[in-house]
């Protein structure tokens, strides 16, 4: 077989998968409710329920928790750096978050935040 035919195969099963994978990783789509709830409501539902909350995000708490804060109460919220898509918040600005409640046993309601807006 030719050197230059395989190469040819070669690289164009490369530039293939790359298409493929980068597709797959920008398509992240999921279900997202409309329905804004307090903090004080969300810390009442069942684990893994979709929530969407406004208030503001005022402190980092570790690497990827942060403290959020509605009229009603605060929650430690989870937001992973993929999640922030180059979005800069201060806790002065008002966001919604939308996500699901993380209840592990013996711990605290969390809410794991799967998109973030910033309200203009």
């Amino acid at each position: 077989m030719n050197i230059k035919k395989v190469f040819v195969a070669f690289v164009s099963l490369f530039v293939f998968l790359s298409l493929a994978y980068t597709q797959n990783v920008n398509n992240s789509g999921g279900f997202k409710t409309n329905n804004i709830i307090l903090v004080s409501e969300a810390k009442k539902l069942k684990d893994h329920s979709v929530v969407a909350l406004e208030g503001k995000i005022t402190q980092q708490l570790k690497k990827d928790k942060y403290l959020f804060v509605d009229g009603s109460g605060n929650i430690t919220i989870e937001i992973d750096s993929n999640v922030w898509n180059g979005l800069i918040v201060t806790p002065d600005e008002t966001v919604i978050i939308y996500g699901e409640v993380d209840k592990d046993f013996g711990y605290p309601a969390e809410i794991e935040v799967s998109h973030i807006e910033k309200i203009k």
